[in-house]
């Protein structure tokens, strides 16, 4: 949905910061199986896992923490109009 709404040019601050949540999270929870999963191997730079943590690492620091993504969209959603329905 970010994607779709960026590409029409409209404003998408809400799902942009879902897409980086959902990022952050998944891509540090995935790295973090891999090193439980796979034990001392992951830290042998021989096997290619520790670049999948790695990766996981540059990702949440680039886009930011799920936790500050948390905190942006509670601010967003705390900031929305209240709609009668």
């Amino acid at each position: 949905q970010a994607a779709t709404l960026l590409d029409a040019e409209s404003p998408a601050d809400l799902e942009v910061a879902v897409a980086k949540y959902w990022a952050s999270y998944g891509g540090s929870r995935v790295g973090h199986a891999g090193l439980h999963v796979h034990g001392g191997i992951s830290i042998d730079l021989d096997y290619p896992i520790h670049r999948y943590f790695l990766w996981a690492k540059h990702l949440e620091l680039r886009l930011g923490a799920g936790t500050a993504q948390l905190d942006r969209l509670g601010s967003m959603l705390a900031e929305a109009p209240v709609l009668d329905g």
